[in-house]
């Protein structure tokens, strides 16, 4: 069988890509180590039939160097296996959320990974190849702070599958990973997380600097065995959504749930409850204020016990 060629993107030390890149070399695979900063796949540049790629997903200029960089390295041949999985996450209330950097992750999750598919389609009809997008089950369920980065891989899901019954026609598989919780280097550190000045989450802001921290996941499948599993699905010739990563599986069940069910369960430990209770609690003492400072008390006829406020208060 000829050597098959894979391009990795998001291949920086400490991500999945890079696990990604390993797992492919060592099934015989010549790999293409696409990252932003070749200094950071300094490991990856020692391994027999690896390749570090420098690649900008938001420049339709670096991409193109891509295609003639492969084409050149695999003598005319070109890509067999696209394994986009360079992801940009982001936790931040929606209401509180930049549009610049909302623009920005699109821009590399959606349009970058759809521009990668684009430039490298005509090698992978030629070899009959396959195009893998690693999603995420943030884009299954509605999991607060995570929205603009649940939009991305929601749209992915669906991008993916629609993309899944264009090319196959042409003979080109599309796989599309729905990652649960796997190790890697994509959380903030303590004391990096910041909310927007006068943000209305302000009073729970240690409950999101755990979210940005990680400190809410569960355990966390070790990024070599989701890769090898990956580097199985390709190899066994799988095709459309598959689901790997911790959780994966009960979070796809779980979001087939009724709302009434699955919103306490998203909410959980995410801090809402407090927020709600401190803004009852805040609602309450601002009645009573407003109560005392009114100066009296009184009862009108016909009204029952129920105080009424007179003088200048609030009527």
């Amino acid at each position: 069988m000829a050597e098959k060629s894979v391009l990795v993107t998001g291949a920086s030390s400490g991500q999945i890509g890079a696990a990604l890149v390993v797992a492919f070399q060592q099934k015989g695979f010549t790999v293409f180590a696409a990252v932003r900063d070749p200094e950071k796949a300094a490991d990856l540049s020692k391994l027999q039939s690896v390749h570090i790629l420098n690649l900008d997903l938001t420049s339709e200029a670096s991409i193109a160097e891509a295609v003639e960089f492969v084409q050149a390295r695999t003598s005319g041949k070109g890509l067999d296996v696209l394994m986009n999985s360079a992801r940009v996450e982001f936790v931040m209330p929606l209401v509180d959320s930049s549009i610049v950097e909302g623009k920005r992750l699109f821009d590399i999750n959606i349009w970058g990974t759809l521009a990668m598919v684009k430039a490298f389609t005509p090698q992978l009809i030629r070899n009959r190849g396959v195009v893998v997008n690693m999603s995420s089950i943030a884009g299954l369920v509605n999991t607060p702070w995570l929205g603009l980065y649940a939009a991305s891989e929601s749209a992915l899901n669906t991008m993916g599958e629609t993309l899944r019954l264009e090319l196959a026609p042409f003979h080109v598989r599309v796989l599309t990973l729905v990652t649960g919780c796997v190790q890697a280097d994509i959380y903030k550190k303590p004391g990096e997380f910041q909310l927007p000045p006068k943000s209305i989450y302000s009073r729970i802001v240690s409950t999101l600097a755990d979210t940005a921290e990680g400190k809410l996941d569960p355990e966390m499948t070790p990024a070599e065995i989701y890769a090898s599993r990956v580097v199985a699905d390709v190899l066994k010739e799988k095709t459309g959504l598959v689901y790997r990563g911790n959780i994966a599986t009960i979070i796809r069940i779980a979001s087939w749930l009724p709302s009434i069910l699955l919103d306490g369960m998203l909410s959980a430990k995410r801090g809402l409850d407090e927020l709600a209770k401190l803004e009852r609690k805040g609602k309450n003492w601002l009645r009573s204020a407003m109560i005392i400072s009114s100066g009296t008390f009184g009862v009108q006829p016909g009204r029952g016990t129920q105080p009424q406020v007179s003088g200048n208060g609030p009527r």
